[in-house]
């Protein structure tokens, strides 16, 4: 139940993406083309896709998150972290020059974690030792001991 949501054959321009992450608060994905040099986002359709920042003010981004109203992101050419309003691109800011090429970005945060019901939670799942949830089909979790 895959469907493609960018692609060249639709016309979108994509040449070198390098960069992925999810909003579950609005429902959209977003992404970077590091030889493209732009930042954009659409719907998880594909539909209303939109160029928030490109050019000079990320020559290439190799890592994004998103967090609240603000996406952040690591610059090889600008070696820095760098963060903008999610929407418009304004509020840019460099929050740290690095003397290396940085890699990743994480962000940790209860509210960016989707909760569901974990089949290991209630006695280890009835494991003795291990219990390893996997997903099942997009329909929930299952797991094995």
């Amino acid at each position: 139940n895959f469907k493609r949501i960018i692609s060249v054959l639709k016309g979108d321009d994509l040449a070198w993406p390098n960069a992925i992450t999810i909003d579950y608060f609005s429902d959209r994905i977003w992404w970077a083309d590091a030889h493209l040099d732009y930042i954009a986002y659409s719907d998880f359709d594909g539909g209303n896709k939109k160029i928030v920042l490109e050019g000079l003010q990320v020559p290439h981004v190799f890592a994004i998150t998103i967090m609240d109203d603000y996406i952040y992101w690591t610059d090889w050419d600008k070696r820095a972290i760098l963060k903008a309003h999610k929407f418009t691109g304004k509020e840019y800011t460099v929050l740290r020059n690095t003397t290396v090429r940085p890699f990743d970005i994480q962000i940790f945060h209860p509210s960016r974690q989707i909760e569901y019901d974990s089949p290991c939670e209630v006695k280890n799942g009835g494991c003795s030792h291990l219990c390893l949830i996997a997903p099942n089909n997009m329909d929930g979790t299952k797991f094995t001991c």
